[in-house]
Protein backbone atom coordinates (compact mmCIF):
# COMPACT_ATOMS: atom_id res chain seq x y z
CA UNK A 1 0.00 0.00 0.00
CA UNK A 2 1.22 3.50 -1.09
CA UNK A 3 0.18 6.07 1.00
CA UNK A 4 1.52 9.44 2.36
CA UNK A 5 4.53 8.72 0.07
CA UNK A 6 5.35 5.84 1.94
CA UNK A 7 4.70 1.78 1.06
CA UNK A 8 3.32 -0.37 3.92
CA UNK A 9 2.62 -4.11 3.71
CA UNK A 10 -0.79 -4.44 3.94
CA UNK A 11 -1.86 -8.13 5.19
CA UNK A 12 -4.98 -7.96 5.68
CA UNK A 13 -8.01 -9.48 2.92
CA UNK A 14 -8.75 -7.70 0.14
CA UNK A 15 -12.09 -6.67 0.53
CA UNK A 16 -10.72 -5.12 4.05
CA UNK A 17 -8.96 -2.77 1.81
CA UNK A 18 -11.72 -1.34 -0.11
CA UNK A 19 -13.50 -0.79 3.19
CA UNK A 20 -10.22 1.14 4.27
CA UNK A 21 -10.45 3.15 0.57
CA UNK A 22 -13.98 3.58 0.86
CA UNK A 23 -14.38 5.46 4.33
CA UNK A 24 -11.05 7.64 2.80
CA UNK A 25 -13.09 8.65 0.34
CA UNK A 26 -16.13 9.92 1.50
CA UNK A 27 -17.23 13.20 1.05
CA UNK A 28 -18.61 13.50 4.25
CA UNK A 29 -15.02 13.44 6.18
CA UNK A 30 -13.73 16.65 4.73
CA UNK A 31 -16.99 18.29 5.40
CA UNK A 32 -16.88 16.91 9.31
CA UNK A 33 -13.82 18.33 9.79
CA UNK A 34 -14.46 21.82 8.06
CA UNK A 35 -17.95 21.76 10.22
CA UNK A 36 -15.35 20.84 13.05
CA UNK A 37 -12.80 23.66 12.51
CA UNK A 38 -15.20 26.10 11.97
CA UNK A 39 -16.90 24.73 15.09
CA UNK A 40 -13.95 25.16 17.18
CA UNK A 41 -13.06 28.41 15.89
CA UNK A 42 -16.57 29.94 17.02
CA UNK A 43 -16.43 28.25 20.61
CA UNK A 44 -12.83 29.71 20.87
CA UNK A 45 -14.31 33.64 19.84
CA UNK A 46 -17.09 33.03 22.70
CA UNK A 47 -14.66 31.89 25.21
CA UNK A 48 -13.03 34.46 24.60
CA UNK A 49 -15.90 37.45 24.11
CA UNK A 50 -16.66 35.38 27.94
CA UNK A 51 -13.20 36.11 29.47
CA UNK A 52 -13.44 39.74 28.30
CA UNK A 53 -17.13 40.10 30.29
CA UNK A 54 -15.22 38.40 33.45
CA UNK A 55 -12.60 40.71 33.66
CA UNK A 56 -15.51 43.65 33.39
CA UNK A 57 -17.45 42.06 36.03
CA UNK A 58 -14.82 41.78 38.50
CA UNK A 59 -13.61 45.52 38.02
CA UNK A 60 -17.42 46.15 38.41
CA UNK A 61 -17.07 43.73 41.82
CA UNK A 62 -14.34 45.90 42.89
CA UNK A 63 -15.64 49.54 42.45
CA UNK A 64 -19.18 48.09 44.01
CA UNK A 65 -17.32 47.32 47.34
CA UNK A 66 -15.05 50.19 47.43
CA UNK A 67 -15.78 52.26 50.59
CA UNK A 68 -15.62 55.36 48.22
CA UNK A 69 -18.65 54.79 46.62
CA UNK A 70 -20.56 53.70 49.38
CA UNK A 71 -22.48 56.44 49.72
CA UNK A 72 -22.65 57.15 45.87
CA UNK A 73 -26.22 55.32 45.50
CA UNK A 74 -26.86 57.02 41.88
CA UNK A 75 -22.95 55.39 41.17
CA UNK A 76 -24.41 51.91 42.47
CA UNK A 77 -26.71 51.41 40.69
CA UNK A 78 -25.42 52.50 37.62
CA UNK A 79 -22.95 49.96 38.57
CA UNK A 80 -25.38 47.45 39.16
CA UNK A 81 -27.16 47.74 36.01
CA UNK A 82 -23.96 47.27 34.53
CA UNK A 83 -23.14 44.01 36.60
CA UNK A 84 -26.46 42.18 35.61
CA UNK A 85 -26.57 43.44 32.08
CA UNK A 86 -22.95 41.44 32.26
CA UNK A 87 -23.96 38.24 33.69
CA UNK A 88 -26.90 38.07 31.63
CA UNK A 89 -25.12 38.22 28.36
CA UNK A 90 -22.56 35.73 30.21
CA UNK A 91 -25.08 33.38 30.38
CA UNK A 92 -26.73 33.82 27.31
CA UNK A 93 -22.71 33.07 25.69
CA UNK A 94 -22.25 30.32 28.12
CA UNK A 95 -25.38 28.89 26.74
CA UNK A 96 -24.33 29.45 22.95
CA UNK A 97 -21.35 28.04 23.71
CA UNK A 98 -22.78 24.43 24.59
CA UNK A 99 -24.85 24.96 21.64
CA UNK A 100 -22.14 25.41 19.77
CA UNK A 101 -20.60 22.36 21.25
CA UNK A 102 -23.25 20.18 20.47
Amino acid sequence: VIKDSQVNLFMDDISDYEDILKDELRPSKGNKNKNSYDSNKKSRKIENQINKLIVMKEELEEKMSSLENIDNFQLLEELSNKYNDIKKEISDLENEWIDNSS
